[in-house]
């Protein structure tokens, strides 16, 4: 997320757009729960994919591919 210089709240758009359907829901909740804080809510929801999958360094890599592939180049 570095890379793109998102905002907090650039990022959780992104995270709830790109994960899966379970993981989005899960980030969506969090999301919902940290309202008026985009930044705890961003590292939460890091923290639970980094419980539930593993190194987020390769959640990050694998969103960002997705994202890649998922944007037109006009």
């Amino acid at each position: 997320m570095q890379e793109l210089k998102s905002t907090d709240a650039e990022e959780l758009d992104l995270l709830t757009e790109y994960l899966g359907p379970q993981s989005s829901r899960q980030a969506t909740t969090l999301r919902s729960a940290y309202g008026t804080s985009p930044g705890k809510a961003v590292k939460a929801i890091w923290e639970r994919l980094d419980e539930r999958y593993g190194a987020s360094e390769l959640v990050a890599e694998a969103l960002l591919l997705k994202i890649r592939n998922s944007t037109t180049i006009c």
